[in-house]
């Protein structure tokens, strides 16, 4: 576990280093867990919008993603997930959507 957030946070640290795609265009990230999102937000300022998939308070044990939150999760570019199994279960639906 501890390996995943390292590798989660290196990349983002790279990541960060990186412009948007176009000055006025953010990149789009989705974060699984509330901590993980609020430090997307502040590596990446400016640059993108993070979108946090599981509501501040509910436990990620028996969260279980709205449609709404599977379309939002469909739009992001990047998925920052740590394994959870309502994250694979983002992740698996975003990779049917980029098909």
């Amino acid at each position: 576990m501890k390996i995943r957030f390292v590798w989660i946070f290196l990349s983002f640290f790279i990541l960060s280093g990186c412009p948007a795609p176009d000055k006025n265009e953010k990149v789009t990230v989705a974060a699984g867990l509330p901590p993980i999102a609020k430090i997307a937000a502040e590596i990446g300022g400016k640059n993108i919008d993070v979108i946090q998939m599981l509501p501040q308070g509910r436990t990620p044990h028996d969260f279980v993603p709205r449609t709404s939150t599977m379309s939002d999760a469909a739009k992001a570019k990047i998925l920052l997930s740590t394994g959870m199994p309502f994250e694979n279960k983002i992740a698996d639906f975003m990779r049917q959507q980029k098909r």
